[in-house]
């Protein structure tokens, strides 16, 4: 049984452009200020970095979801943010506290293409195990 604040959890994932080259140092400092405002909205999910794009996974109650997303739409680090899904969600698909990230390499969004013909991503679930293989596959690179 769900407590009160976990009964209406949603999830959004959206895609966006950096606005200028990111270095490692840049991706570490935007992930520790993330993680805190995120944890505090009791908000969790995935970043995933390619070539100065990024597609994030976030999960949380819409009100918590709705402050994390202003943020988000806010930023000056990146652009041209494309809200893919916005849905309610049974439960939570990252443990709570959790708010990874990766710099995906082309060799995972090679492995991540072959298995499109496996699954169709039309649904939350599909899109979250599709991130979760990400992490499979870039385990070494997951910054905690």
């Amino acid at each position: 049984m769900l407590n009160k604040d976990e009964s209406d959890l949603r999830c959004i994932v959206y895609l966006s452009v950096a606005t200028k080259p990111i270095t490692d140092a840049e991706m570490e400092t935007l992930l520790v200020s993330a993680r805190k405002f995120n944890a505090a909205q009791n908000v969790t999910g995935i970043l995933l970095h390619l070539d100065g794009n990024f597609v994030q996974y976030i999960e949380g109650t819409e009100d918590a979801l709705h402050k994390v997303y202003q943020r988000i739409t806010r930023s000056s680090k990146h652009k041209d943010i494309v809200q893919k899904i916005n849905e309610s969600i049974p439960v939570r698909n990252f443990p709570q506290g959790f708010m990874g990230a990766t710099t995906m390499t082309k060799y995972a969004l090679f492995k991540l293409q072959e298995m499109n013909g496996q699954e169709k991503f039309n649904n939350t679930l599909a899109i979250v195990r599709f991130l979760k293989a990400i992490i499979e596959l870039e385990h070494q690179n997951l910054h905690w």
